[in-house]
């Protein structure tokens, strides 16, 4: 990495391919519509889809816009629009041959009338709202609505799915009780005669903590943040995708009593080093990592002292380690053996694994291994 690189985050999409097929073999071969969503979490989507790509590991690629599906239309792997397409969406999806969501009726009459106007019978997969109540056809109606959606003109009813709104929390009953009303569902469909091609409710929670919803009838999955190395559980055993690293830019040597940062918010107990890293909330360094984080230098850990500021973040030095300034601090990921988890700052933020990468910022440099 450059000396004048003050941040940045290395992604390893070699390893990003790799636990792919992990996830795949622990899913029992299952089809993957791999989520690269809003730049593939933030950290480059050209690059992630052109490895999966290349790997052909990927059945689909899944997005949330139209505009997504558009940047990605050229590697040459069936792109869906997941969840939702607007209005002014339709046209261009239809005539790009991306597959999209039909989470009621009414989308299902907008799609098909354009579909008719252009004379193409686009792939559609219907969305079942199973407990989220975000979007989809809510189970008590789902019959009705499909006999309603069948006789519309122009529709390749090819796929049925849904979302689970728990299913990184194990032996949930209610997750349990939604992946049964999906079943339900297409095992009535299929008793009255119709199969649908692709079936699944797995995202990453669910592939890492519900078995039976990645087994039979479903035949499809949905990685998206597991793809990065976060959020494996039991035998999921995953390789590091994503690093954060940033150099240190001035160690001070403070006495008893010293303050740091704004509000004073870390006095000293004894004499220590502080190093400053030129990484702050700027560059997605949360807050609530104040007094709270441990990041990595000279290959120990090295908790925040004071409050993360826009450009810089200070640590404690341990005794041991020897860093000068220009050498690298480790964010979250590995050195020297040891591990800076990105998941302890989600712990500390109080949100999903994925709003941390989602949140990390423009400043820092992707740097793909």
């Amino acid at each position: 990495m450059r000396d004048d690189c003050r941040c940045w985050i290395e992604i390893r999409t070699a390893n990003m391919v790799e636990n792919l097929r992990r996830i795949r073999r622990h899913a029992g071969g299952a089809a993957a519509l791999t989520v690269i969503k809003n730049n593939a979490y933030g950290i480059g989507v050209r690059e992630v889809a052109g490895a999966f790509a290349a790997a052909g590991e990927a059945a689909r690629f899944g997005v949330a816009s139209l505009a997504e599906a558009v940047g990605i239309a050229d590697f040459g792997v069936p792109v869906q629009i997941i969840s939702g397409i607007l209005p002014a969406e339709i046209p261009e999806a239809i005539r790009r041959g991306f597959i999209l969501p039909v989470n009621s009726v009414e989308a299902a009459r907008l799609i098909s009338a354009e579909a008719a106007r252009q004379g193409r019978t686009p792939h559609v997969e219907l969305k079942v709202d199973v407990g989220m109540g975000r979007v989809g056809i809510r189970c008590e109606d789902f019959d009705r609505s499909f006999d309603e959606i069948r006789r519309l003109p122009n529709l390749a009813i090819r796929g049925i799915f849904a979302h689970l709104p728990v299913a990184g929390v194990p032996g949930d009953p209610e997750t349990a009780a939604e992946i049964g009303r999906l079943k339900e569902i297409v095992a009535r469909r299929e008793k009255a005669g119709f199969r649908f091609d692709f079936r699944h409710i797995a995202a990453s929670g669910g592939i890492t903590c519900y078995p039976e919803a990645t087994a039979a009838p479903f035949n499809m999955i949905r990685p998206g943040i597991i793809l990065h190395g976060f959020g494996a559980a039991g035998d999921l055993k995953l390789l590091p995708g994503v690093e954060f690293k940033a150099r240190v830019i001035a160690i001070r040597e403070l006495p008893a009593g010293a303050t740091l940062g704004y509000g004073r918010l870390y006095r000293l107990s004894k004499p220590e080093r502080i190093a400053v890293v030129s990484a702050g909330y700027a560059d997605g360094v949360p807050i609530a990592l104040t007094n709270r984080g441990v990041f990595l230098a000279g290959g120990f850990p090295a908790p925040v002292a004071g409050r993360v500021s826009m450009d810089y973040t200070m640590i404690r030095l341990a005794p041991e380690a020897e860093v000068r300034i220009g050498d690298e601090a480790v964010l979250f990921g590995e050195q020297n053996g040891r591990l800076a988890p990105m998941e302890e700052w989600a712990k500390l933020k109080n949100v999903p694994l994925q709003d941390i990468l989602c949140s990390l910022g423009q400043r820092p440099e992707r740097v793909y291994l």
